[in-house]
């Protein structure tokens, strides 16, 4: 199915969670938000939030520096 992650068309499969998204870009598991249309996904749900069909995703890394 066809969503969009940073403002990029990303196809991800039927059923997949924030969690299985994070893992299947390698995120870190600290230092990372994440929002679904605009509305932020606490990591806690990342494992139970399904994403659907056009779901808008904002992936945010956090990095030292100024």
């Amino acid at each position: 199915m066809l969503i969009k992650i940073n403002n990029e068309d990303t196809e991800v499969s039927e059923g997949m969670t924030l969690g299985e998204l994070a893992a299947a870009k390698h995120l870190p598991s600290k230092g990372v938000a994440m929002a679904v249309n605009n509305e932020l996904a606490p990591c806690a749900s990342w494992v139970e939030r399904v994403i659907c069909a056009g779901d808008n995703i904002t992936i945010v890394k956090a990095f030292c520096g100024g």
